[in-house]
C-alpha cells in the first residue's frame, strides 16, 4: 500500500511567459499528515492546492494522488479522483436556497448516494457542532457557522485528502480560534489527510504536523519545519518557548 497522500515531482505551473505561479516543486505528503504551506500572497499556494484537487493542472512535472497519477496525457483530471478529495474554500460557497442538511450532503448526491446522507449528515453535523440548525440556512448563520456547513460537506464521501484554501481567513480572532481547535478535533478523529494553506503563522505552528514555507514569484519550497508536539495543542501551545522560537523562524523565512 502506497504510504503517501501526495507525490509532487518537479511541478511547474506558468499562467504565462511572465507569471509563474509556482516552479520546480517537489515534495510528498504522508497519508494521515496535517501539512500547512504558508507564505505571502502570490507564491502560489492556491495554484498548488488547486493542482492537488484535480482543478487546474500544473504546466509540467507529475503528481499522484495515493500512488495514481491525477492527469491524463493532455492534463486533464482522471474520474479517480472524484470523491476522493474533499474541498474547503476561502468562502464557504453554499447554496443559499438548500438548508445546512441539503448544503451538506450535496457531494454525496452528485455522487449518485443520496441514500447514504441521512446518517452521515447527522454525524457529521454533531461533529462540527450544528445538529441545532440542520433546517437552518446560509443567511440564518454566522460566517462561523457556515465554514462549519462547509467543512462538514467537504467531509460528507469520507475522502482520503481535505483540502484547505484559506478557509478561516475572513473570520474574527476569536471565531478563527475556535474553528482551528474544531479543526483539529475533527482531523484527529478522522482517517484524512490535510493540506491547508494560510497567510497565519501561528495558524500553521498551532495545526501542522509539518509547516512548508514557500517564496514568492514564483513559489518554491524555502524551509519544511517538523512539529512534534503532542496534540491537542490548544492556543496554549502557541505561548510555550519552542513554538514561540519556530514562529519567528517562520517569520524570518518569510522576509517578515
Amino acid at each position: 500500500m502506497d504510504t503517501f497522500a501526495i507525490e509532487a515531482v518537479d511541478l511547474t505551473k506558468r499562467y504565462n511567459a511572465a507569471v509563474v505561479a509556482y516552479e520546480g516543486l517537489s515534495m510528498q505528503v504522508s497519508k494521515r499528515e496535517f501539512c500547512v504551506f504558508v507564505g505571502k500572497s502570490g507564491c502560489g499556494k492556491t495554484s498548488l492546492l488547486r493542482a492537488f484537487a484535480g482543478l487546474n493542472p500544473p504546466s509540467s512535472g507529475a503528481l499522484k494522488l495515493e500512488g495514481y497519477s491525477i492527469y491524463g496525457t493532455k492534463n486533464q483530471a482522471l474520474p479517480r479522483i472524484a470523491g476522493r478529495v474533499g474541498f474547503v474554500f476561502q468562502e464557504p460557497n453554499l447554496l443559499p436556497w438548500r438548508t445546512v442538511a441539503e448544503n451538506i450532503r450535496l457531494p454525496l448526491e452528485a455522487e449518485g448516494q443520496a441514500k447514504l446522507a441521512e446518517g452521515r449528515v447527522a454525524e457529521l453535523a454533531a461533529q462540527v457542532g450544528l445538529e441545532k440548525f440542520l433546517d437552518a440556512f446560509p443567511s440564518e448563520l454566522s460566517g462561523g457557522m457556515r465554514q462549519r456547513v462547509s467543512l462538514a460537506r467537504a467531509l460528507i464521501c469520507k475522502p482520503g485528502l481535505i483540502l484547505m484554501d484559506e478557509p478561516f481567513g475572513a473570520l474574527d480572532a476569536i471565531t478563527r480560534e475556535s474553528m482551528n481547535e474544531l479543526l483539529e478535533r475533527v482531523w484527529h478523529a478522522s482517517n484524512a489527510t490535510v493540506v491547508l494553506v494560510t497567510h497565519s503563522i501561528s495558524e500553521a505552528v498551532l495545526l501542522a504536523d509539518r509547516v512548508v514555507v514557500m517564496t514568492p514569484h514564483p513559489g518554491r519550497i524555502k524551509a519544511t519545519y517538523r512539529i512534534d508536539a503532542p496534540r491537542p495543542r490548544g492556543a496554549a501551545w502557541l505561548a510555550k518557548p519552542e513554538a514561540v522560537a519556530l514562529s519567528a523562524q517562520i517569520k524570518i523565512d518569510l522576509g517578515g
